[in-house]
């Protein structure tokens, strides 16, 4: 009797091991998921259009500078200075291009 309690006992253990895991899997993924679906739901034209001092401007300025880094291919475009890269700023000008005609 006592070894199929020990047995229930360890199995119990590893139960609440498992929850605690998925819990924190579960935890962690949406941490994960809540930032780069709020990038992907970001409209790119809207990001290169709307007036900046707008809610929506305001609200997913985050977004819009990931999505925006993203698409020309660098970790931050604020930082990079189109004049002395010929190669990013093509990538700049065609991104605006597809958005406005």
């Amino acid at each position: 009797m006592e070894e199929v309690e020990k047995q229930e006992k360890k199995w119990y253990k590893k139960w609440w091991v498992w929850v605690i895991v998925l819990i924190i899997l579960y935890v962690i993924g949406g941490e994960n998921s809540d930032t780069s679906s709020s990038t992907s739901s970001v409209d790119l034209c809207r990001c290169l259009t709307e007036s900046g001092n707008t809610d929506w401007a305001k609200t997913n300025k985050d977004a819009c500078n990931k999505k925006i880094s993203a698409k020309i291919g660098v970790s931050d475009w604020q930082s990079v200075n189109f004049s002395q890269n010929p190669v990013l700023n093509a990538k700049w000008d065609q991104m605006v291009e597809d958005c406005v005609y």
